[in-house]
């Protein structure tokens, strides 16, 4: 989308935010994340006022498909948008590590 996000894409580090310390991420994909994430929370809440559900599905390609793979972590952990039901999510483009 813009440099940021091509230097961000760059950070080929990994980094293991989670109490699970076997857990690593892409460190570029984590940062871009958690300065994405209060802008999401509010996004989502507002959309669940709106139509009035908590269901939540999750989609995203590319940098998106990463972060969408964080968050859902996040929700189905029970750290972010706590009370949401997590349906099916639906990513491509993205490159996961095994």
């Amino acid at each position: 989308m813009d440099l940021n996000n091509w230097l961000d894409n760059l950070d080929i580090v990994k980094t293991a935010p989670y109490p699970d310390s076997s857990i690593e991420v892409h460190a570029g994909f984590h940062k871009e994340y958690t300065t994405l994430l209060p802008n999401i929370i509010s996004f989502v809440d507002a959309a669940s006022d709106k139509f009035g559900t908590k269901k939540l599905s999750i989609a995203g390609h590319s940098s998106g498909a990463a972060n969408s793979v964080l968050l859902a972590y996040d929700v189905a952990r029970g750290d972010v948008l706590s009370g949401y039901e997590l349906l099916p999510m639906t990513t491509f483009g993205e490159s996961a590590e095994r």
